[in-house]
């Protein structure tokens, strides 16, 4: 039997229906990202004899510094690794953290803690040009994971960025990519194709490419420490102070680059946020008619609401606002509520009863 084409509840399958469960632990300290800044603050608190939980996208935590050449100092046996498993929501001020393995078939992990600690680094966010959602358009991180496994198939590339494009440019032409191109994101003005990729245009040049990499402009992904410094019901909203007991370490310390965004008018038609369909002229025509609150903005076009729970498209709408208005307004937040990464219904009911109600 199918419910809503979704749900397989045949009686001869071979998946069990047994309830899938969850994990409790208890820490001193979560730290969120196993790079540098984050293996260096596990291992510090490890030292102060402290119980320490390290969450890690990643199989082997840090992975994207090491594709970069940064050394890494080895992890303390003593800190507990939860790899693979994405940060999905902090709750109570940050003192509980939700921890979903990528693996949808694996128990989600509650973990309540006294001290929380973001070294979860900076993304790189797309430039808002015509054709910026193509197929072909990668961030650097998703492009060197694709450069280690399939390499030469990446096809002709193209790698712009705010500075590190020519390390990018080389570590995918050792992976065998074919990189026939760099230089600076600020010059992109066009991402030609229809259904992927076919040229771009940037320094007065048309170059024919099937990939285009964005080397930046790198932001903080803003989310768990919102969700931690957040107070309110209906709207949630970042309170004045980071909680004493959370701290930001590494490169999400150091502040976001500005959007790459281009001529308004001329970006009517163009995506925003391609998964809800909200074009910069949908954005235009609230701002126009006076709207310019994010959060109302949010919820009037849907923007951000899709699988990607506002990264980056939140960043673009709010690069959108500041330009249109002059720069008098777009520099509220919408509200990063929980959970922020992927958990499965099953995931979520294996942790009832694990935490008291407030």
């Amino acid at each position: 039997m199918y419910l809503s084409g979704e749900v397989d509840l045949d009686p001869h399958c071979e998946r069990s229906l047994e309830p899938l469960g969850g994990n409790r632990l208890n820490a001193d300290v979560v730290v969120v990202g196993g790079g540098p800044a984050g293996r260096r603050a596990a291992n510090e608190s490890a030292t102060a004899g402290l119980r320490v939980i390290l969450i890690s996208r990643s199989t082997v935590p840090g992975s994207f510094a090491t594709q970069f050449g940064v050394p890494l100092r080895p992890l303390d046996a003593r800190v507990t690794l939860l790899p693979s498993h994405a940060a999905a929501g902090v709750y109570r001020e940050g003192h509980v953290v939700l921890a979903a393995p990528i693996a949808p078939t694996l128990p989600a992990t509650l973990i309540v803690t006294n001290r929380l600690i973001l070294a979860t680094g900076r993304r790189s966010c797309p430039p808002l040009v015509p054709g910026h959602d193509l197929p072909g358009v990668v961030d650097a991180h998703a492009a060197l994971q694709l450069a280690a496994q399939i390499g030469a198939s990446l096809g002709p590339t193209v790698v712009l960025g705010t500075g590190g494009q020519t390390l990018v440019a080389q570590i995918l032409a050792q992976s065998g990519a074919t990189v026939i191109a760099t230089g600076q994101i600020a010059s992109l003005t066009r991402v030609n194709g229809r259904n992927r990729v076919q040229s771009v245009e940037f320094d007065g040049r048309r170059v024919d490419c099937r990939t285009l990499v964005h080397v930046g402009p790198w932001i903080t992904d803003p989310s768990l420490g919102f969700q931690a410094s957040a107070a309110g019901v209906l709207r949630l909203a970042r309170a004045a102070a980071t909680p004493a007991h959370m701290d930001v370490v590494g490169s999400a310390a150091e502040g976001d680059e500005s959007p790459q965004v281009g001529e308004l008018q001329a970006l009517r038609g163009t995506a925003v946020c391609p998964c809800m369909d909200v074009t910069v002229g949908e954005l235009l025509s609230h701002i126009e008619a006076g709207e310019t609150h994010i959060e109302v903005l949010k919820r009037a076009t849907s923007c951000g609401m899709g699988p990607c729970q506002g990264f980056p498209c939140w960043e673009l709408m709010r690069a959108v606002v500041q330009r249109a208005s002059g720069g008098k307004a777009g520099y509220d937040r919408p509200s990063h509520r929980p959970p922020r990464r992927g958990i499965t219904v099953e995931q979520a009911a294996g942790l009832d009863g694990f935490l008291e109600v407030e």
